[in-house]
């Protein structure tokens, strides 16, 4: 579970959720 957070909180995670609402694929950057 604390994985799951500190995943939240992560550039990556912005990144998965913009792509989303974009309906387009994330470009993840590892961070």
């Amino acid at each position: 579970r604390k994985a799951f957070q500190l995943l939240f909180n992560t550039e990556d995670q912005k990144e998965g959720m913009a792509a989303f609402l974009e309906k387009r694929k994330p470009s993840y950057q590892g961070k």
